[in-house]
């Protein structure tokens, strides 16, 4: 069951295209008794005007941002973009956040793996860009991109992550009407998933409750369910009979509430 829909869907997502602090300077002046109006005036404009203008002339050193500060600021004027609704905007900033970790890879400031692990989160917050503009080709595109930088840096094939994009994308196979694209990615997620959560128990001798993680595994196998699920009840009966058998499958001790 493993390898049935495993390496298919591996195979198709690889032959698809696709941030010296400046010290404020002056002259401290004694006030000598009996200063004349004239005199005071005149030490009044030194210590003023004349501090200031030297203060100007002394050099200050730039903070120079790190590549990580400019990753986080930049994908933070992204995230700003997309909640005021600047879609296009956003897809600028994203595009810019690429450029900058392309000139980062070349000039040695990060490794291959950390370039392909942040490109793949670029990637995916651009396919999920794309997703509210209903752009479903260029949303497919993006996301394979994530799923093969994600596997090229080292994450497996069965992680949540993986898991949850290859998700992603079986939905936008949905939308795009490829039944046979969707029904595949969604019985990987499925059985990805459902080895994920089959150590999980709904009850513990001491009573312990569930860790944090194995609560968004069961969630993650929720919402896969459901959605296959709604892709089912638009094909034929013989899918439904398939997921069905699928669901079957799972252990009986994980919770159903």
């Amino acid at each position: 069951m493993s390898k049935q829909w495993l390496f298919p869907w591996l195979r198709r997502l690889r032959q698809l295209s696709g941030y010296r602090s400046m010290r404020s300077s002056g002259l401290s002046t004694r006030i000598v008794d009996n200063m004349s109006a004239l005199h005071r005036k005149y030490v009044a404009y030194f210590t003023t005007g004349g501090a200031f203008s030297i203060a100007l002339s002394w050099p200050f050193s730039r903070h120079e941002p790190s590549l990580e500060e400019r990753i986080k600021e930049q994908m933070y004027n992204a995230f700003q973009l997309i909640k005021d609704d600047h879609l296009e905007e956003a897809d600028a900033e994203l595009h810019a956040l690429l450029l900058t970790l392309d000139e980062a890879t070349r000039s040695g400031r990060q490794t291959n793996e950390e370039w392909l692990s942040r490109r793949a989160r670029v990637y995916s917050e651009l396919a999920n860009l794309k997703l509210l503009q209903k752009d479903y080709p260029a949303a497919e595109r993006l996301f394979v991109h994530t799923i093969r930088d994600c596997m090229a840096s080292g994450v497996p094939p069965g992680s949540p992550m993986i898991i949850e994009l290859s998700l992603k994308l079986a939905m936008v196979y949905s939308k795009l009407e490829d039944s046979e694209k969707a029904e595949s990615g969604f019985a990987f997620c499925l059985m990805m998933q459902q080895q994920n959560c089959a150590a999980i128990s709904a009850y513990s001798e001491d009573d312990k409750p569930l860790s944090e993680e194995d609560l968004n595994n069961l969630a993650l196998l929720g919402v896969i369910q459901n959605s296959y699920a709604q892709l089912s009840t638009r094909r034929q009966p013989t899918s439904l009979k398939t997921y069905a058998n699928d669901c079957s499958r799972q252990p009986r001790q994980w919770p159903h509430s």
